[in-house]
């Protein structure tokens, strides 16, 4: 398990990246719901193009990598992931994440649907849509809380 940043004035308290985690991070105490931040590292696999393992001569060879997602709702088994920009290495990472752990629920919480492409045809939403991911803005829906 992976230590926590802290934040050094108050050791008891994490240290957010950026100034969308905080803000979730607020919002689900307001609202009583216990979470921890980047609680531990996931691990998966991603392949590795035109390789060859030396051993055995397969060409599918994988990398061993660790995922640690920003929000962790123990009581709903949900993952939250928190996104101003969604980067094409990190939706290639996620996907190998996904992959690799079928069973993880995990869900994204962007800031906003913002333009993946540059010809403004595909969004944050549109790709999660496409690739089975659960995506809402600014706030952990009432719905991810229940169930739904």
């Amino acid at each position: 398990m992976r230590s926590r940043r802290r934040d050094i004035k108050n050791p008891n308290k994490p240290k957010y990246k950026g100034s969308f985690e905080p803000g979730v991070a607020r919002n689900l105490t307001k609202r009583g719901i216990a979470f921890d931040y980047e609680p531990h590292a996931i691990v998966y696999w991603k392949k590795l193009p035109n390789s060859k393992c030396n051993h055995c001569g397969s060409k599918e060879v994988h990398e061993r990598h660790r995922y640690t997602p920003d929000f962790y709702l123990k009581d709903y088994g949900l993952y939250i992931e928190t996104k101003g920009k969604f980067t094409s290495t990190m939706r290639t990472k996620m996907l190998a994440v996904k992959e690799s752990n079928p069973e993880l629920n995990i869900k994204f919480l962007f800031m906003k649907d913002n333009w993946i492409t540059k010809n403004h045809k595909h969004r944050y939403s549109d790709w999660c849509e496409q690739n089975g991911f659960d995506y809402a803005f600014m706030k952990v829906p009432d719905e991810w809380l229940r169930g739904d």
